[in-house]
């Protein structure tokens, strides 16, 4: 035949594994017998582009610009590292079919934590804002000097921060786990200021109970009570003066004020 010979299916030699195939198997067997750091950081990063090809699907399924391409691509790659650490090639399925249903799996819950936790922020700056502007209100009480009214702000804004913290324990065990004095000192506070919301007239502690131990919105209180979110507001305000002022007393709420 020549110098040229035919060289026949039967004997043709076999192709050789890929280099990365052969890198690959041999990071599998160091993290599976070893558990070798660096053959599971090989590992991710080898398989990380199949990670962002599953977040670029999820993304480009998303009804909602409110989180990002690179929020979906890191949850992924939390995911694709948990597929890492748990895949058992005894089960059957690749790599790959294991780790598709575990990045889509972090992804998805990732992005509801998320979302709940920026609806949380937002909740909390809203609030926030609108405790500012109804202290800052002076539709209910003589003009004031600025010193006098930024303090008169302040005093409100702790009592308000004290009604939060004693919303989160009013539940809880009567016992304290800090019994240094401080401590005992703002516990006895806290009850104190959840004594003296319930002593408030109906309307104003229905604004207190709801809008710190509840965390409900003053404009969601106006719906209830069938007021305006004005006077919900003016009615905070002037709750909050009558909290104040039973703190600085001996006895309850003055319900005459």
């Amino acid at each position: 035949m020549g110098a040229h010979q035919l060289v026949g299916k039967d004997n043709a030699p076999e192709h050789p594994r890929s280099e990365k195939a052969d890198g690959e198997a041999r990071w599998w067997a160091a993290w599976r017998e070893r558990r070798d750091l660096e053959a599971r950081e090989r590992l991710v990063l080898h398989h990380l582009d199949f990670a962002r090809i599953m977040a670029g699907k999820l993304y480009a399924r998303r009804t909602t610009d409110e989180i990002g391409f690179d929020e979906y691509f890191q949850l992924g790659s939390v995911g694709l590292m948990e597929a890492v650490d748990r895949y058992d090639p005894n089960l059957g399925a690749s790599f790959r079919t294991y780790a598709s249903h575990r990045i889509e799996g972090t992804i998805l819950s990732g992005l509801e934590a998320l979302t709940e936790r920026r609806r949380q922020i937002a909740l909390k700056r809203r609030t926030g804002q609108e405790r500012l502007r109804s202290l800052d209100g002076t539709t209910d009480a003589p003009p004031e000097d600025a010193f006098s009214r930024l303090a008169s702000i302040a005093v409100g804004l702790a009592v308000g921060f004290m009604l939060d913290e004693a919303g989160l324990y009013q539940v809880e065990d009567a016992s304290y786990g800090d019994n240094t004095y401080t401590a005992c000192e703002i516990r006895q506070l806290q009850r104190r200021l959840l004594k003296l919301a319930k002593e408030l007239p109906e309307r104003e502690s229905k604004i207190i109970v709801s809008h710190y131990f509840q965390q409900v919105p003053f404009d969601e209180i106006a719906m209830t009570l069938g007021l305006t979110k004005g006077r919900v507001s003016q009615l905070h305000k002037r709750a909050i003066g009558m909290l104040r002022d039973g703190l600085r007393g001996n006895g309850g709420v003055d319900l005459a004020l």
